[in-house]
């Protein structure tokens, strides 16, 4: 082999070493690209925590509706009165005949 072509070869070799090491330190436990996952990893997280935090606070607001309307709709319905009378015939213990149809 000619002198020009060990040199060559020689050449080769350091920059695949180089590009080696290269690639080793990016792929070892603490190289970039570990921190890379670890980064996504952690960001992944916090998004799942504040999602689950924003949907409690949802379901804590859709509870809240719920019941409100609850309310409106015996009231509007009268079944407020109508709860009333039962619970007024449970505590006297006794039974009088009363007309349940609503009047305002």
């Amino acid at each position: 082999m000619s002198e020009e072509r060990l040199t060559q070869i020689e050449q080769t070799l350091i920059l695949l070493e180089q590009r080696l090491k290269t690639l080793e330190m990016d792929i070892e436990p603490k190289g970039r690209i570990s921190e890379g996952f670890e980064y996504l990893a952690n960001d992944i997280e916090s998004f799942r925590e504040e999602t689950r935090k924003r949907l409690a606070k949802l379901e804590h607001g859709q509870s809240q509706i719920k019941a409100t309307l609850d309310i409106i709709m015996r009231h509007v319905t009268g079944m407020v009165k109508l709860c009333q009378l039962i619970q007024n015939l449970n505590s006297d213990r006794f039974y009088l005949p009363i007309n349940l149809s609503y009047s305002s």
